[in-house]
């Protein structure tokens, strides 16, 4: 009975203010910048490779760059070998968005943040941990989610994308990751059921 409601949740999604908000985001711009902090776990990683995929899917410009290497653990999330290290000896790409996934500060992108702010770029904050002070940067926050996976996850619905298999594993990871192979104490029967899905 809990996996049906769980299910009936994310099938049949109400009006959200903060999927209206990146979807609108996304709606109005073209080209894209995702990244995640440093030391990049597999929420970061996830929820970057199954953004970056839907904006591709939708005719988008889309790279994604991090301050710091994948780990090897989580090469599955990027078959395709799409995540590029940030080179400081070379000129990020232009931009008219930058979207930092799993991140609610600039201080957790390292030294890559000094040049995306060069950029001049619209730069969003995209995340499910809700920061330590008031954030001055705009921002998109669910502290209700277990992880960028599940908050990815119920925008995809609510616009009805297609989520391919690429995108399904990548928001598996995330989930998986961020609550600690469905151990931690914001795992629900929704993530459960996304991950049945």
């Amino acid at each position: 009975m809990i996996l049906k409601n769980a299910k009936q949740r994310f099938e049949k999604l109400e009006e959200h203010p903060l999927w209206e908000k990146l979807s609108h985001i996304i709606q109005t711009h073209h080209s894209f910048i995702i990244t995640t902090h440093i030391l990049p776990d597999g929420d970061g990683l996830g929820g970057e490779v199954a953004l970056s995929a839907y904006l591709k899917q939708i005719g988008k410009e889309c790279i994604i760059i991090n301050g710091d290497p994948t780990p090897e653990k989580f090469s599955i999330v990027d078959p395709d070998f799409e995540i590029k290290q940030w080179n400081p000896k070379e000129p990020l790409p232009k931009a008219q968005v930058i979207f930092a996934v799993d991140v609610n500060d600039w201080k957790r992108l390292g030294p890559l943040t000094k040049a995306l702010e060069q950029l001049k770029a619209k730069s969003i904050f995209i995340d499910h941990h809700i920061a330590d002070e008031q954030l001055k940067q705009e921002h998109i926050i669910d502290e209700r989610t277990s992880s960028m996976g599940e908050f990815l996850f119920q925008f995809f619905k609510y616009i009805e994308a297609e989520i391919t298999f690429k995108m399904a594993l990548a928001m598996y990871v995330s989930i998986f990751t961020d609550t600690n192979a469905f151990r931690h104490r914001k795992t629900t029967a929704l993530s459960h059921a996304i991950c049945a899905a």
